[in-house]
C-alpha cells in the first residue's frame, strides 16, 4: 500500500495518509483570527459608535438641547439660546462694557491688547494667520469626511471605510492643534474689555439655557450662578454648553484636560 507523508500545518505533527483512507488536517476546529477579521470587528465598532453619535446628533438637532449628567445636579438639559436669551446676554455685555469703561479705564480693548502682544512677540500677526489657516484645515477635513461617508453609504466598500478612519484621525489631530492655538489667544483676550464683558454674556446665557428635565432653570438668575462655590461642575457645564452651542465635539476636547480647564474657566 502506497503512503504519502505529510506534515500538519497546524499541529506540526507528521501524519500518514493511505490511498484507501485519507485524513485531512482539522484546521477549522482550531480557532484562528485573521487580520481581516480584526479589521471587520473594528469597522463594526466604528459603525456602532457612529450610529450612537448620529442618534445623539439627531436628538440635539430635532429637540434643540443636549442631555448631560453632571453631579451633583444629575440629569440636565442644555438648550440652545433663543432670541430672547441672546438679547438678554447682549444687553448684559453692553452694560458690562459701559461699567468697565467708567470704573476701570486701564483695561485694554482687544485692539490695544493685540498691539501690545505684537510688540512683545507674545501673539503676532503670524500667529493670527496660523490660527486662520488651522481653522481652514479643520473645515476642509470635515468636508472630506462628509463626502467620504456619503460615498460609503452608497458603496459600503472597506477601502472607503479605511479612508474615513484615516481622515477622522487626521481631523482630530489638526483640531487639537487648532484648539490649543485658539485657547492661547483666548487667554490673552479674556483680559481685555471685550473679554471681561463676554464672561458676563456667557453667564447670562448659561443661567437661561441650563435646565432640569422638567424645564426649570438650574439658576434663576445670573447672580445665582455666580454664587456657586464648587467650580468643577460649573466648569463642566461651561464645557458642555460651549461644545454644544458652537458645534465642538466634546470627545476631542476631552483628550486634553489642560485645554478643557482653560475653556471651562469662568470668572464668577
Amino acid at each position: 500500500m502506497s503512503q504519502d507523508v505529510k506534515v500538519d500545518p497546524v499541529t506540526g505533527l507528521i501524519e500518514e495518509v493511505s490511498v484507501t483512507l485519507e485524513t485531512k488536517p482539522q484546521t477549522q476546529d482550531i480557532p484562528t483570527v485573521s487580520n481581516v477579521d480584526k479589521e471587520q470587528r473594528e469597522y463594526k465598532k466604528e459603525e456602532i459608535s457612529e450610529e450612537v453619535d448620529a442618534k445623539r446628533a439627531e436628538i440635539e438637532l430635532t429637540k434643540g438641547y443636549r442631555v448631560v449628567d453632571v453631579p451633583p445636579y444629575g440629569e440636565l438639559h442644555i438648550h440652545k439660546p433663543t432670541i430672547d436669551d441672546d438679547y438678554a446676554a447682549d444687553l448684559a455685555y453692553a452694560k458690562e462694557v459701559s461699567r468697565l469703561m467708567d470704573n476701570d479705564p486701564d483695561i485694554p480693548t482687544t485692539e490695544e491688547m493685540e498691539l501690545k502682544l505684537e510688540k512683545r512677540g507674545a501673539w503676532t500677526k503670524v500667529d493670527e494667520e496660523t490660527l486662520s489657516d488651522l481653522r481652514g484645515e479643520v473645515v476642509e477635513i470635515q468636508t472630506k469626511i462628509v463626502l467620504a461617508k456619503m460615498e460609503y453609504k452608497s458603496s459600503s466598500k472597506l477601502d472607503v471605510k479605511t479612508k474615513i478612519s484615516e481622515l477622522t484621525k487626521e481631523y482630530e489631530k489638526i483640531r487639537l492643534v487648532f484648539l490649543k492655538k485658539q485657547a492661547t489667544r483666548s487667554r490673552f483676550m479674556s483680559l481685555t474689555l471685550e473679554g471681561r464683558a463676554d464672561e458676563k454674556r456667557l453667564i447670562v446665557k448659561m443661567s437661561h439655557c441650563v435646565k432640569y428635565p422638567n424645564g426649570k432653570r438650574v439658576w434663576k438668575t445670573p447672580e445665582d450662578l455666580k454664587k456657586e462655590k464648587d467650580s468643577e461642575p460649573v466648569g463642566r457645564l461651561v464645557f458642555e454648553f460651549i461644545t454644544f452651542t458652537q458645534g465642538v465635539d466634546p470627545r476631542v476636547l476631552e483628550q486634553i484636560p489642560d485645554l478643557l480647564n482653560e475653556i471651562g474657566e469662568i470668572a464668577i
